[in-house]
């Protein structure tokens, strides 16, 4: 993504700046200050566990935040389905969710797969993988499981 790309371009400016700083002994260390340390919980398996009335950008920054482990996912008629990769839809592609509940599949053809989420938002998801099964392109995806609209994501 742009914010991926800008984000390596950022640090690597930092290195090499760093690096010189380092070599002209112009680098000074600074400790941390233990009183202000805190910690992330532990992530456990059930963290994964999509939501689907949550609004498209917190489900997309959940899939971001769980991949490679543990994983975003969601069950489609009892099979785990693991959400590997997604984009959030813009305020005119989301209105088509609003007639949706959410967790619903708006569109599962091609190369889009595109669900209902809450607030009325839609999300895209541009990688998914069944759980067992190794990853395929969306298109081939979506061509072996006959999806359609209307299907729901369930939590069970």
């Amino acid at each position: 993504s742009e914010t991926e790309t800008a984000l390596a371009n950022l640090g690597a400016e930092l290195l090499l700046d760093t690096l010189a700083d380092i070599e002209q002994n112009l680098a000074t260390e600074t400790h941390q200050n233990h009183d202000a340390v805190s910690f992330a919980p532990q992530l456990h398996h059930s963290d994964g566990l999509i939501d689907w009335t949550k609004p498209a950008r917190d489900i997309h920054n959940k899939v971001r935040a769980l991949h490679d482990w543990p994983n975003a996912y969601t069950f489609l008629e009892g099979t785990r389905y693991i959400i590997l990769r997604s984009q959030i839809l813009s305020a005119t592609q989301a209105d088509i969710s609003s007639t949706f509940e959410p967790g619903t599949i708006v569109e599962a053809q091609g190369e889009s797969l595109i669900v209902a989420t809450g607030k009325n938002t839609a999300l895209s998801v541009t990688e998914i993988q069944r759980e067992g099964k190794r990853k395929l392109p969306l298109r081939s995806f979506l061509a072996g499981c006959r999806w359609a609209s209307g299907l729901a994501f369930r939590n069970d």
